[in-house]
């Protein structure tokens, strides 16, 4: 049925909580969505342990084979994801929906959104929409729709013309008054925003390695980022082309995004930089200009993060849609370059991960890091 792995079973606590929350589940059905999701993510971990009686869904077959249980083994596996998807709205977005009826088929769609910032925004709109429809109910057509419209006012927010040192608006999520409505077209410079962190820093460590590390928030954060600079329209690509600096360098049609300080061309960047911290890493440097020579000839190089912790460096890479099949090579040259210079490994990492993992992708370039 499966590998046996005696570490993957469990204990003997957790058997009979197994078993306890098998009986409720045959006994409660007012309370059967929280006992689907008590045994598949909190006892049996996300189906990485077993009990005696087999996996998650061995138990679900089980339970509609020898008690007439009224689900199948699918229905099971959804009732499960949608409660987890009610606990994130309540616990990490902290949106009240009590008073609501929100359909299966709407979680699972609202499920689909792994960014929480944009999970937000598509909820509050949906639940803007039904209250203006006087409705107490949200189905996954109303998901869909909130959806819809939160894109199309993100396109209009990347389409808008900029205009130095002009108000600051929230172009995504909110609503526009008539002067407002004026201003759509002006900058985003200056604009602060937010980015949601999802995941705990701590993850996986014991109380004395949790010790040694700074407290954050257990269940995510949110960094509040200012963009500074901006060069995604066609009549701005050369607005600062003689400014210069060594840290965070502005590229045509691209964004800077100031965090701490610091400057960076993504938000993805800013997670990874937040989880740096999160990990008490010793040194990094984010962004900043590398004086080269190869072969005696002085150029320059901008690593995303190089990172130097336990007296080991090595090299954090955000891979954003720009690094595509066809620079591949270039890239293995640079990262050649950089191992050669005893840079001990250059590690290159998806960008919407980096969002949605950012302290899973941090441990385990810190693992590969350090490894002997």
């Amino acid at each position: 049925m499966f590998a046996f792995d005696p570490d993957s079973f469990l204990t003997e606590a957790e058997e009979l909580d197994c078993e306890n929350t098998i009986k409720s589940l045959l006994s409660a059905n007012e309370k059967i969505d929280y006992y689907l999701w008590h045994l598949k993510y909190e006892i049996f971990c996300d189906d990485k342990k077993y009990s005696k009686l087999g996996t998650f869904a061995d138990i679900c077959k089980y339970l509609r084979k020898e008690h007439d249980f009224p689900l199948s083994v699918n229905t099971c596996y959804d009732r499960a994801l949608a409660y987890k998807e009610k606990r994130i709205i309540t616990d990490k977005l902290g949106i009240d929906i009590s008073h609501l009826q929100i359909s299966g088929h709407a979680l699972q769609e609202l499920r689909k959104i792994k960014d929480l910032a944009r999970k937000e925004l598509v909820l509050k709109k949906a639940l803007k929409n039904a209250k203006n429809n006087s409705s107490n109910q949200i189905t996954e057509p109303d998901i869909k729709i909130a959806l819809s419209e939160v894109e199309r006012e993100e396109q209009l927010a990347a389409d808008d013309s900029l205009v130095p040192g002009s108000v600051q608006l929230k172009l995504i999520g909110g609503d526009f008054t008539d002067e407002e409505q004026v201003k759509q077209k002006q900058s985003r410079v200056g604009q602060v925003s937010y980015l949601y962190i999802s995941g705990a820093p701590d993850a996986n460590l014991n109380l004395e390695e949790k010790s040694g590390l700074p407290q954050y928030r257990t269940e995510g954060e949110r960094l509040e980022y200012t963009i500074i600079e901006d060069t995604t329209a066609e009549s701005d690509t050369s607005r600062n082309s003689f400014q210069s600096h060594n840290q965070g360098l502005s590229f045509p049609k691209g964004r800077i995004f100031l965090w701490n300080k610091m400057r960076f061309r993504s938000t993805a960047e800013i997670a990874i930089a937040y989880a740096l911290d999160c990990q008490n890493v010793e040194v990094y440097f984010p962004n900043c200009i590398a004086r080269c020579h190869e072969q005696g000839v002085p150029t320059n190089k901008e690593p995303d993060f190089l990172v130097i912790h336990k007296g080991r460096t090595g090299i954090l890479e955000v891979d954003g849609p720009h690094h595509t099949s066809e620079r591949r090579v270039l890239e293995q040259e640079r990262e050649r370059f950089f191992r050669l210079k005893s840079v001990r490994i250059v590690e290159r990492y998806e960008a919407q991960r980096c969002i949605n993992e950012p302290h899973d992708v941090v441990r385990e370039f810190l693992r590969l890091l350090t490894m002997n």
